[in-house]
């Protein structure tokens, strides 16, 4: 995201450096509102619901973070701020080709921003903070306490120490070698050299050697975008948690928490370390932040925070019943129980994305674990799990309430290992239809060659992104609601015929029109399909 200049309602004296490179546009799921909003219920408060909330992104490049939020939300309100000219234009020529009425983009400072006097519902500042003067640092946290609305949340995220320690280190070796080159590539190449260098003269095994080996193989995989303005930036300021709080605090906006459950759970550690931070901490949330910072070297944060006036109502004290109307989702996928496990009691065994294993011994969290698995990669409810207990039989003699605590205490465990995403709203498969409708946000940026990246990314209705082939793409672009599944396969065929797109069959080139016919034909059915499994349809 995109870093501002310090003099107000001015240009750059020089070429912007997010205009000679542009940051890659794309959304961000820890930011967007519904998750905000989530955590923001879980403790107690009551958000405005995404669905009709106003929304202000400040550095939001080419608006790939909130594009995909004005065609998920179309009663959603957004306002996007950007100082690179190039991005704000590319954003624009997006909006205008999608015909989105509900989202605007303009070329300001967060000096001038921070003056004005409107209401936002989520005031989103991600890759912003730490990359700023102290004087806008001290901007955007003056617009967060002026212009939250009263139920608002704002979501900022920002480099920390201790964990930034050693990597300003790296960061300062490679702005030094690279001395006063500005042509960016030449900067880049040289600052990846003298890392890559020191890293070659360390011993390996030393702690400062494995730590230029970590870096120097962040920066040679990196894209040049991110290295550029997240490592080489003139402006790149950490600092302690306990510090950003306080002075968040004098503009009369106070620490909800973290944008994921799992970033503030002592739990996940185990042994006695919840209990040793409870009593350094003596129940003090911010000391008890700034300890685990300290404990786990934490370099980067993703806080939110409300206004102080709102405080009162926080509870912090998470029961079953703090999630009973939240919604989840989950990348567990089901393994065999072995019948040593079953033997032991096991009745499911799970794995997870970052292929941890969970083994179930009770009816509630397997009945928890199967709802999630077979509702992926959409979220189900507290209730939709209630109702498959009901059909198992499980606790019969249980209230609903009751029985929805009793799930909603399994589900805090699964979010405080970082096992479950949490959401405000359900996130529902979308159906085909007669005349699909691919996902707006992601139909737009397939329709203009000029931003669509060599990956193919598009975004999804998950926030996240999506890779699609060409075909794949070119199918996406006709998906507009105005075709019937016949007339897309007819005009993907043409694109067959006339050589965009190339079919084979065991290793042959078909060339039988019948045969090409009925391949592209499941093909546009097959995509189809997969789009609505993979969040690529409009909800």
């Amino acid at each position: 995201m995109a870093e501002v200049q310090v003099q107000a309602g001015s240009a750059p004296a020089q070429p912007y450096s997010y205009d000679l490179v542009p940051y890659e546009s794309q959304p961000f799921a820890q930011s967007q509102p519904d998750q905000i909003a989530a955590m923001a219920r879980m403790f107690g408060l009551s958000p405005v619901p995404p669905e009709r909330a106003r929304v202000l992104e400040l550095g939001c490049s080419a608006g790939g973070n909130i594009i995909p939020l004005a065609a998920r939300y179309p009663g959603m309100q957004i306002t996007g701020v950007e100082l690179s000219k190039v991005e704000v234009d590319q954003g624009k020529a997006i909006i205008a080709a999608m015909g989105l009425k509900n989202i605007e983009i303009r070329q300001a400072n967060i000096l001038d921003v921070a003056n004005e006097e409107k209401q936002y519902d989520y005031i989103i500042a991600h890759g912003v903070f730490s990359w700023v003067p102290e004087l806008v640092q001290e901007a955007i946290l003056k617009l967060c306490g002026a212009q939250l609305s009263p139920d608002g949340v704002a979501y900022i995220s920002y480099n920390v120490y201790p964990g930034w320690k050693m990597r300003e280190v790296i960061r300062e070796m490679m702005l030094y070698h690279a001395g006063k080159i500005e042509e960016p590539q030449a900067k880049l190449a040289q600052g990846r050299a003298i890392l890559d260098y020191a890293r070659k003269i360390n011993n390996a095994d030393s702690a400062f050697g494995k730590l230029l080996a970590q870096e120097a193989d962040l920066a040679m995989k990196a894209n040049d975008y991110y290295l550029f303005h997240d490592h080489m930036e003139e402006n790149n300021r950490p600092c302690y948690f306990k510090d950003f709080a306080e002075r968040s605090y004098k503009y009369g906006v106070t620490y909800l928490g973290e944008a994921s459950l799992v970033d503030m759970a002592p739990q996940r550690f185990g042994g006695d370390i919840p209990q040793m931070l409870a009593m350094l901490s003596n129940g003090n949330i911010i000391a008890t932040e700034q300890y685990m910072d300290f404990f786990t070297n934490r370099m980067f944060r993703q806080t939110l925070l409300v206004k102080d006036t709102v405080a009162p109502k926080l509870s912090r004290a998470l029961t079953g019943a703090s999630v009973r109307h939240l919604h989840f989702v989950s990348s567990l996928t089901r393994e065999a129980v072995t019948d040593e496990a079953k033997a032991k009691g096991v009745l499911g065994a799970y794995r997870d994305a970052n292929e941890r294993t969970l083994s179930v011994g009770e009816p509630i969290m397997l009945g928890v674990a199967d709802a999630l698995v077979d509702a992926q990669p959409f979220s189900v409810s507290v209730d939709a799990i209630v109702a498959l207990l009901r059909s198992r039989k499980v606790a019969p003699e249980a209230t609903d309430d009751a029985l929805g605590d009793a799930v909603g205490l399994q589900m805090l465990t699964l979010m405080l290992q970082g096992m479950v995403k949490t959401y405000y709203s359900p996130i529902v498969r979308a159906t085909v239809g007669d005349k699909p409708v691919a996902f707006a946000a992601a139909r737009g940026v397939v329709g203009d060659a000029k931003v669509l990246n060599r990956a193919r990314t598009v975004p999804n209705v998950f926030h996240q992104i999506s890779n699609v082939s060409d075909p794949q793409a070119a199918l996406m672009a006709l998906m507009d609601g105005r075709r019937t599944m016949e007339q897309l396969q007819a005009a993907m065929l043409a694109r067959f015929k006339d050589g965009s797109f190339s079919a084979s069959q065991d290793g042959k080139p078909v060339t039988d029109e019948a045969q090409l016919s009925g391949i592209v034909a499941l093909f546009c059915v097959n995509t189809a399909r997969d789009f609505a499994h993979s969040g690529l349809m409009q909800p």
